[in-house]
């Protein structure tokens, strides 16, 4: 985080996107923080990782993140129920980011379905 952040914002454009950049760097805070866990693992200085480090860092990869940049990119088209400002920004963010999941989702399904079941049955490899 740069020092202008700490300092404050110099005009409102800058206190808009003060919220994605924090976000972001707790989402590349935990996942070099998986990074590290890993080399310690390998090192032989830790027994295991702990369940909870590896959560969180696939949540801030893969919501918080995508998240924030969505934030960053809304206008705010919630005024029209009575949200204004970091509000509508949010609830569109979170909008968009359900849809982006129900296509992924959809995508997913059909490939599913267009693949033979040899491709998909891994449990022979098990073994």
């Amino acid at each position: 985080v740069s020092p202008r952040r700490s300092l404050g914002p110099a005009n409102a454009d800058d206190s808009r996107d003060s919220v994605p950049v924090l976000m972001c760097a707790l989402a590349q805070g935990l996942t070099w923080a998986r990074a590290a866990l890993l080399l310690l693992l390998l090192g032989g200085w830790v027994d295991a990782l702990p369940h909870a480090v590896g959560a969180a860092s696939f949540v801030t990869s893969w919501v918080v993140t995508p998240f924030a940049y969505l934030y960053h990119e809304a206008v705010g088209v919630g005024y029209g129920w009575g949200a204004s400002g970091v509000v509508s920004r949010a609830a569109e963010a979170a909008a968009v980011l359900a849809l982006l999941a129900v296509l992924l989702h959809g995508i997913l399904s059909l490939l599913s379905t267009m693949l033979p079941p040899t491709l998909l049955n891994l449990s022979g490899m098990a073994a």
